[in-house]
């Protein structure tokens, strides 16, 4: 696939509004597909839909070979759907790692010449699966995606056209199978492919679209079959000139579907180009015509009226979009995800626990929650609207955070109700051999120093298998700290989650890692735009969730936000600071004459002061006077207890990353 910059603004038209609200009146509908509402008479065509728009939410099914051989597969048997020819099954075909590139040697142009040959005429299916398998291969990696968008027309307008290219751009002048599908994969690379807000009216390259679109419904119109009112559909974008044309032809086929009269062709037709054009003729539609579509149409439906909406910055409007789709799908992801956006504009700790009460936490959700006080934090979890791993996570964020501002007996008070539960990012806490007769403020730096993982930083970290709507976020929070990152401070790690939750170009690094953890749309997007464009993310701008005053923000989560006590948590607050000179004036005022180092516990006295040159290991809590905590507790450790075990244990000190002797 070839590049298309995403630029501008993502901001969309007066009209968006109103089709929201169409859309989340749908989106009460039951998810029963029309396959089920007409007698089965739409379930195969319904499954063939679900094959191609499942992988990348687009009807162009291949497109990637990043890590693995694609193939278009899943598009071809929609291609035959559409020209009255049986099912091939090509959907279901595994990819075959021992599969030789025919563009690797000089039979390229047969390789292209038999593939056409066997999906335009094989009526009566009698090919073999390898032979479907290569040419569902083949015609993937023949077809790509360049500038200008209809570049297969006038291939000498094309910078540096391969021989491939060429002789693609020869057969589909006589082949309408490989016209068609130069279209549809031009199509899958447009920026509404990837989320409807991209598309902000005013792209570099909307003439070329314009043509495609003129071409296809010349081409239907012509009688050259439906697959081309689709291939139309498609390219709809903001300002077309053929934005009548298009809907009347979307709003004829989905009658037809409405009453059950569809040809299983002509329902596969409406449900391809609703992917796109619902964004547009939603308005005239209800309940019952989102439960007609599959459900991966669905899913792109109901997904993109949620991102339009927050792009739109307008948090009271999106509210109401947002709330009117929770009632779309039980589907624990998809709840997840768009728990996200609800947590961004929620007005008050109440919602938010309603927003969350028994639902699985998302991970960018949990990190927003960061932001609020320990006190808002504590009504959380009173509610009792979270439990197991989150419940458990929250309690050790709000213990440690108490710790560091100085409230320790609200935190030892907080002991039994912690006891035994165990978050996916940190140890059990460690309260077992805690002296009864320690002062407070002692007894829990000590619990803190004891518990590895024990953090101001509220996370996920490694609980969870990667997720479809999650893969974003999760190498921000697997590493191990125990304060939260400046990156908080302002809200600014808030602000990446949320332009990450739009897709938005510039953090598409976020969903790329290792293989078979990455989104697959975004991937395949990318891996094409990197060989043709120098810079391939360009920034799309938006609405800003905290601003220069937070009671100027239209998103809740700024209003909720406790800004001050982050600073504090953030600056002479930070947890590692607190504990250590908790436990280094402790240690010291237990020590400080042969009397008092008598009658203490020495082996305690020693511990702590070990504890705290291993606290600032890796982050550091400061100084006093211009000495590092680390260095003072090492000083002392090995000047007044020499011979101890604990003094053994600690050859160096620290001063984060700094050792010295």
């Amino acid at each position: 696939m070839g590049h298309n910059k995403m630029v501008g603004s993502v901001f969309v038209g007066a009209s968006g509004m109103k089709y929201f609200l169409f859309l989340l009146s749908m989106a009460l509908a039951s998810p029963a597909l029309a396959a089920e509402r007409c007698d089965g008479r739409y379930q195969a065509a319904a499954a063939m839909i679900d094959g191609a728009i499942s992988r990348y939410d687009t009807v162009y099914s291949g497109g990637s070979h990043w890590h693995r051989l694609d193939h278009v597969g899943a598009t071809l048997d929609l291609y035959r759907l559409w020209r009255g020819l049986p099912d091939l099954g090509m959907r279901g075909l595994e990819g075959d790692d021992q599969f030789e590139n025919p563009f690797d040697t000089d039979s390229w142009a047969e390789a292209i010449a038999e593939a056409v040959e066997l999906v335009e005429n094989d009526p009566s299916g009698s090919s073999s699966e390898p032979e479907r398998l290569k040419a569902a291969i083949v015609l993937d990696l023949a077809t790509s995606v360049r500038r200008p968008a209809d570049w297969w027309r006038a291939p000498d307008d094309a910078a540096n056209p391969t021989v491939v290219q060429y002789t693609v751009a020869r057969l589909a002048a006589e082949r309408p199978l490989l016209d068609w599908l130069q279209t549809i994969i031009t199509a899958s690379d447009t920026p509404w492919s990837l989320a409807w807000h991209l598309d902000h009216g005013g792209q570099d390259h909307a003439a070329e679209y314009e043509r495609l679109i003129a071409d296809a419904l010349d081409k239907y119109m012509a009688g050259r079959g439906i697959e081309w009112a689709v291939a139309a559909q498609l390219f709809w974008h903001q300002g077309t000139a053929h934005a009548d044309a298009l809907g009347r032809i979307a709003k004829d086929i989905e009658d037809k579907v409405l009453k059950c009269a569809a040809s299983p062709a002509e329902y596969a037709a409406h449900a391809a180009g609703a992917s796109v054009a619902g964004r547009y003729t939603g308005i005239a539609l209800d309940r019952e015509r989102m439960a007609v579509l599959p459900w991966s149409v669905q899913s792109v439906l109901a997904r993109n009226a949620a991102m339009m909406a927050m792009a739109r910055g307008g948090a009271a409007e999106a509210r109401e979009v947002l709330e009117r789709l929770v009632g779309i799908t039980s589907e624990p992801g998809f709840r997840g995800w768009l728990n996200v956006a609800r947590t961004y504009t929620a007005m008050s700790v109440e919602q938010l626990i309603e927003i969350h009460r028994g639902q699985e936490l998302d991970s960018k959700s949990l990190r927003a929650l960061n932001l609020l006080s320990v006190d808002d934090l504590q009504r959380l979890v009173q509610s009792g609207a979270f439990s197991g791993w989150t419940e458990a996570s929250l309690l050790h964020g709000i213990f440690a955070r108490l710790v560091a501002l100085g409230r320790a007996g609200e935190a030892r008070a907080l002991l039994p109700q912690i006891a035994g539960k165990t978050p996916a990012a940190g140890a059990k806490i460690a309260i077992e051999e805690v002296k009864e007769s320690l002062p407070d403020d002692v007894a829990m730096a000590l619990v803190v120093s004891r518990t590895p993982g024990l953090s101001t930083w509220i996370k996920e970290g490694s609980r969870r298998s990667y997720q479809y709507y999650d893969v974003g976020i999760y190498y921000f929070d697997v590493h191990d700290s125990r304060e939260l990152p400046k990156a908080f401070s302002a809200g600014g790690a808030i602000q990446g989650d949320f332009e990450t939750w739009l897709l938005l170009p510039q953090k598409w690094y976020r969903f790329r890692y290792e293989r078979g953890i990455t989104w697959s749309a975004i991937e395949r997007i990318h891996s094409a735009r990197a060989r043709w464009n120098n810079n391939p993310e360009d920034p799309v701008p938006a609405p800003a969730i905290f601003k220069s005053r937070s009671r100027q923000s239209l998103f809740g989560i700024a209003k909720l936000a406790a800004l001050d006590e982050i600073a504090q948590l953030q600056g002479e607050r930070r947890l590692i600071r607190q504990v250590s000179l908790t436990l280094l004036r402790w240690a010291d005022s237990q020590s400080e004459t042969w009397l008092k180092a008598l009658l203490s516990d020495r082996d305690l006295v020693a511990e702590v002061l070990h504890r705290v040159v291993m606290l600032n290991r890796y982050e550091s809590g400061g100084d006093i006077d211009g000495v590092p905590l680390g260095k003072r507790a090492f000083k002392l450790l090995h000047k007044r207890f020499p011979r101890s075990d604990w003094a053994k244990k600690t050859p160096h000190w620290y001063n984060g990353r700094q050792v010295d002797h």
